[in-house]
């Protein structure tokens, strides 16, 4: 359709990133604390107006063309990737009040898909980055990553929340994020590993948040049970006001599986703060810990691991160095995060990826962080 070179060399270009989350596992549409860290995995969006009445977008990982009318953006086929660019567009239309001139774009990712890294959010953060420094629009980055959570939520029909899209704008290299969902204040703090490193760990079962739909199961149960709360113990806005002793006030009141994703919920918002402080003096064995007893309620509270991310855990458990491990993402496969000490590190990764292909015949891939 056009010269992907020519549009690459000269086009603007915009580059966001994909992240882990060290603290906050799905509290953010819960609006509560996250703490995510950025990845070297990144989507690159370069764009050049054309002078047409379309927009032509080339994604190179999926190989696809695509053109945008911008005067009819409405979802098309679930789960593909076109639906988050037509939010974004959709978005910052509505929020400027006029159309668009049409452009040409071409979208370069090795974010991996489906691994509960932020694909998506990269590549909504990044098309929208791109379009408002091309046509000169001015707004805060926290502002941008809402907007960009909110095509999500409206053209991909995920409930998701601010996480995401706030750490692929705003991540910086060694530091972890530190965001509240509900005030969107945000700070940064170093990652003081303490001679330990992060190590994720991709089992590629592949989860795909648009189709799935066990996202927006997870968040509807959370809102019944604040609905509950709200009928028979007090007024709250979500779980981040609701303390376990409320909670066990309407158990006999909620569906089993809502009483334990709130469980979870209420538990992790208050593991935050001892997250952070473990982060900050570099107290990996806490951090360890930490990490294993989220995991161990997103497994048997939040129900959104699996076998293979099972087996990956159990792997990692019987190494040496090993401190901790959790699921990251939206679960049901992805990745998992390994506080593993520095000396072991080679030895672990070599470990976990020959054994997990021994039971599961599917390879693992591993990242220092």
């Amino acid at each position: 359709m056009f010269d992907l070179t020519k549009v690459r060399t000269l086009g603007t270009q915009a580059i966001t990133c994909g992240r882990i989350n060290l603290a906050g596992e799905h509290t953010d549409y819960n609006l509560g604390k996250v703490m995510p860290v950025g990845l070297p995995f990144t989507v690159t969006t370069s764009i050049v107006l054309n002078q047409l009445k379309v927009s032509r977008i080339y994604s190179a990982h999926f190989e696809q063309w695509i053109t945008i009318d911008h005067a009819h953006l409405q979802p098309t086929m679930p789960g593909h990737w076109q639906n988050y660019l037509y939010g974004v567009l959709f978005q910052l239309q509505e929020k400027f009040g006029h159309h668009f001139p049409c452009v040409d774009a071409v979208v370069d990712s090795d974010v991996p898909i489906g691994a509960g890294l932020s694909s998506s959010a990269a590549l909504t953060t990044s098309f929208a980055k791109a379009l408002c420094t091309l046509f000169g629009l001015h707004i805060e980055e926290i502002k941008l990553a809402k907007l960009c959570m909110k095509a999500e939520v409206l053209f991909a029909n995920v409930k998701c929340g601010l996480l995401d899209h706030a750490a692929s704008l705003l991540s910086k290299v060694g530091q972890a994020l530190i965001l509240d969902c509900r005030t969107f204040n945000y700070y940064h703090i170093p990652c003081n590993l303490n001679n330990c490193n992060l190590i994720v760990l991709n089992s590629h079962v592949k989860h795909n948040l648009s189709q799935g739909g066990h996202l927006n199961q997870c968040n509807e149960d959370c809102y019944d049970a604040v609905e509950v709360v709200n009928q028979h113990v007090h007024q709250a806005q979500c779980l981040a006001d609701v303390s376990i002793a409320d909670l066990r006030q309407i158990k006999q009141l909620l569906h089993p599986a809502v009483y334990m994703r709130a469980t979870y919920m209420i538990n992790e918002m208050y593991r935050f703060a001892n997250y952070e402080q473990a982060l900050m003096t570099g107290d990996m064995e806490t951090m360890g810990k930490l990490f294993n007893q989220t995991h161990y309620e997103l497994c048997n509270y939040y129900y959104i691991s699996c076998p293979e991310i099972e087996a990956l855990k159990a792997i990692a458990q019987s190494c040496s160095g090993f401190y901790g491990a959790k699921l990251t993402g939206g679960g049901l496969g992805g990745c998992t995060i390994n506080l593993v000490s520095n000396e072991h590190t080679e030895l672990f990764i070599d470990k976990c990826c020959s054994q997990y292909y021994k039971l599961t015949e599917i390879e693992c891939t591993a990242l220092l962080v």
